[in-house]
């Protein structure tokens, strides 16, 4: 099942502070500004988003029966060969899937800042504060779907060759607007998270940038 979270809580208490700010006093004014600092720096500086090396372990494992069974029927007195180059296949079809992720984990391959979605095969970073959902699946990879407005100016994405392998997808037309993250598990700044833990940590990140956002206008005047 789909989890997902809309970040609009932050959202609202920045424009109500931001609605007040002028009708203030000077302690009022502080206090709205120590209140969006809070939520700033409630949100980790830089969280380093890596691949998990569970392909790279899985893949082999999945490919031991079919070549095991397939070097069985070789040795049959009758040996379907049609059988044995299906196994086969099948067999070193994981081990090629396993080779390709063999690199997993070894660099962030998304990072979010108090203000920005940087992806590395995205053409430029995603502003956090044009986020309006964040939804979390699992067909196959996990996808973490930043959901933003129709108005967006969204980045485009660069195709990374493989099977499998993880990239940002950009979904630019239609009502679910979003950009789509894929990675093999998710592991932030050296630790494994369940869903519930990332939805919170891209909250917190998403707040922050709302915060950053409000606190720079009501500075400005």
């Amino acid at each position: 099942m789909p989890q997902s979270r809309v970040p609009d809580t932050t959202k609202s208490l920045a424009q109500s502070l931001s609605e007040d700010f002028a009708h203030s006093s000077k302690a009022e004014q502080a206090k709205a500004i120590h209140e969006l600092e809070q939520i700033i720096a409630n949100a980790p500086e830089r969280s380093e988003f890596r691949d998990t090396k569970k392909f790279f372990y899985r893949f082999p494992l999945f490919s031991v029966a079919p070549l095991a069974l397939a070097i069985y029927m070789m040795k049959q007195p009758s040996p379907s060969w049609g059988g044995i180059a299906v196994l086969l296949a099948l067999g070193l079809f994981g081990l090629v899937l396993a080779y390709q992720h063999r690199n997993d984990g070894a660099s962030p391959h998304m990072v979010l800042t108090r203000t920005e979605l940087r992806v590395t095969n995205l053409s430029a970073p995603l502003p956090l504060v044009e986020v309006t959902g964040v939804e979390i699946v699992e067909p196959s990879q996990t996808w973490i779907n930043f959901q933003v407005g129709q108005d967006t100016r969204l980045p485009t994405a660069s195709k990374v060759r493989g099977m499998l392998m993880s990239q940002a997808l950009v979904v630019a037309k239609g009502k679910n607007r979003r950009v789509g993250v894929s990675m093999v598990g998710i592991k932030v700044n050296g630790e494994e998270l369940d869903w519930d833990e990332t939805l919170e940590l891209i909250d917190r990140h998403v707040r922050a940038a709302h915060a950053t956002a409000e606190l720079r206008a009501l500075r400005a005047g």
